[in-house]
């Protein structure tokens, strides 16, 4: 969340009055970046999970945290995934289930891409 937070405010477009505003489009663009860097740093930590919640997602807690809270989410992920499934469609899916889109799911980035988020 440390990174993802830090790299939203460089892709926000500024505006003339109000705060600095990021496209709902422009965070898959940004969902992209974040995997790969999350693959680089899980292959690099995979021994030490710790080291990879508390550098990638800014976790902190008793040892084996991270641990436990992977072994406890990685079922849920695991069912959502088609075989045939690309990033871009999980994370598609995903949005449109914790939004509680109601239109066609394949419009879904068409209909929210150009959306401000504050």
């Amino acid at each position: 969340m440390v990174l993802a937070r830090a790299r939203a405010q460089q892709e926000a477009s500024k505006s003339l009055f109000g705060k600095p505003k990021l496209k709902y489009g422009q965070c898959y663009a940004m969902a992209g970046y974040f995997m790969q860097l999350g693959a680089l740093l899980g292959a690099k930590h995979r021994d030490k999970p710790d080291a990879f919640g508390h550098a990638f997602l800014g976790a902190t807690g008793e040892p084996g945290a991270v641990k436990r809270f992977f072994t406890d989410a990685a079922p849920r992920i695991l069912e959502a995934i088609a075989e045939d499934m690309t990033f871009t469609d999980y994370v598609n899916a995903e949005q449109v289930k914790r939004l509680k889109y109601t239109g066609d799911p394949h419009r879904f980035l068409f209909d929210l891409g150009m959306k401000r988020l504050t």
